[in-house]
């Protein structure tokens, strides 16, 4: 456990150590952590070529769309109580955003130096498990941030502590200033249990240098895809010797993808009761499709088990992927785009996501806890571009997005764009259970082990008989 103090420094004590050993995941800055929320295999690809160093600079061009007139306003008084307080963070953080995270809260309590935070980044997965048993033991957490599909689960069993107007108001934090659907992934039943912090989403990463030696530039941008067609022929046409036109994951690595590609050929992962919806023709069709990327199209090879780090070597012309990758291709040094998602299929629709900002329930409570806490988000919200600038994810506030700052970050502004387009996950803790059967699923149809129909039928029924 790492504790946040106000000289910016973090230290971990023995017991804190001892008691958290095992969950505690490591922060390192490795091309095999720039997946950040995907849990990817750091793996190279298989017989990894030398990585290509283009002369391109490494800085986001400036964006191109118009600054957006905002007044300046000074920051809101967020509220931290006097004294000294003590506050535990736990969050599923593991890669290098979660690193931006620990630099953001160094910051906070550089400002409010009577405030120390005691910071937990836990693997997704366990961090879910963990506090399902230590909050009703009194023993969570005073503050978490857990993915907005989680927010029902943890809201019914009471595990999170609804959030009042009174409190909304003393943070300034207005509906109308966030994402719609963002704000409305912390509902449920019709009162407020978190707040958002961002909306991760996904992205078209082209690598320039080869889209400009196949004739694929325009002016001084790349083409860009619009229709399958258009994407199967620019992938096809930079397909040549060890260079591959798509840079595609068969299985862990492309579970986001293969969601986000169901949805746009009019399926869905799960039906109003909760009950997964994949044996259907449109899982099918595109289960084929994740297939014949590797078969019949034969863009991309077989064996890529963390997309990231291969495409960063420079041998592969697209990849889709979040935009909280961008930091990372950018440290490689890559002459490289970010371009809107193409409609492939039959509707646009954009992977989506949403961490949110939640306060535990707690035996003994502490009001100045609790203001202090939220006054932490109220200063992280406020400074949502420092986020949104080093993590790669769009800031869940509107007013933060239309700042001249942000829309100097083509890349996030890209992906701030699709907003009509974007679909996140729906809301059932039962997403967890079809992420860690998926993969194997796509891994099976990928190296023939199983036809697409085999595939989406076992995983129906996994799924449907899965009791959580």
């Amino acid at each position: 456990m790492a504790t946040i103090d106000a000289n910016g420094g973090s230290t971990v004590t023995r017991r804190a150590f001892l008691r958290s050993a095992g969950l505690v995941a490591t922060l390192a800055a490795t091309g095999g952590l720039l997946q950040a929320c995907s849990g990817q295999s750091s793996a190279p690809a298989p017989s990894k070529p030398a990585e290509s160093k283009p002369a391109a600079p490494a800085a986001q061009p400036a964006a191109t769309a118009p600054a957006a007139k905002t007044d300046a306003k000074p920051a809101a008084d967020v509220g931290i109580p006097s004294g000294n307080i003590t506050l535990t963070f736990w969050n599923g953080l593991t890669g290098p955003d979660g690193k931006v995270l620990e630099e953001m809260l160094a910051s906070f309590t550089t400002k409010y130096p009577n405030v120390k935070i005691e910071h937990q980044q836990i693997q997704w997965n366990d961090l879910y498990t963990k506090m399902l048993t230590a909050i009703p033991a009194g023993e969570g957490p005073d503050m978490a941030i857990i993915h907005h599909y989680e927010v029902p689960r943890f809201a019914e069993l009471g595990h999170i502590s609804e959030i009042s107007a009174d409190e909304l108001k003393a943070q300034s934090l207005d509906a109308a200033d966030f994402y719609d659907v963002a704000w409305k992934g912390g509902e449920y039943k019709g009162k407020r249990h978190s707040l958002p912090q961002d909306v991760p989403s996904m992205g078209l990463f082209v690598n320039n240098e080869i889209f400009k030696k196949n004739n694929l530039w325009d002016g001084d941008k790349p083409k860009v895809p619009t229709n399958m067609d258009e994407f199967l022929s620019m992938a096809k046409a930079c397909t040549k010797g060890d260079e591959y036109g798509l840079c595609w994951g068969q299985g862990l690595a492309a579970r986001w993808q293969w969601q986000q590609l169901l949805w746009q050929n009019g399926g869905d992962l799960f039906d109003a009761q909760e009950q997964p919806t994949l044996d259907t023709p449109q899982a099918v069709e595109v289960t084929q499709l994740h297939q014949d990327i590797f078969k019949k199209h034969a863009i991309a090879p077989l064996g890529i088990t963390n997309t990231v780090d291969s495409f960063r070597t420079g041998k592969f012309a697209m990849m889709v992927q979040g935009g909280w990758n961008i930091p990372g291709v950018i440290a490689a040094n890559m002459d490289f785009s970010v371009v809107p998602i193409p409609q492939w299929l039959k509707q646009k629709a954009v992977w989506a996501s949403s961490h949110q900002f939640v306060l535990p329930t707690v035996k003994n409570k502490d009001e100045n806890k609790r203001k202090a806490a939220l006054g932490y988000f109220g200063w992280f919200s406020q400074n949502a571009f420092t986020w949104s600038e080093k993590a790669g994810h769009v800031a869940a506030r509107r007013s933060i997005v239309q700042s001249p700052e942000f829309q100097q970050l083509k890349w996030q502004m890209v992906l701030a764009q699709q907003e009509p387009s974007w679909k996140f996950q729906p809301a059932t803790h039962k997403i967890i259970e079809l992420e860690t059967r998926l993969p194997v699923a796509l891994e099976n149809v990928a190296t023939e082990a199983a036809t697409p129909e085999q595939a989406m039928k076992a995983l129906q029924e996994e799924i449907r008989r899965v009791r959580v």
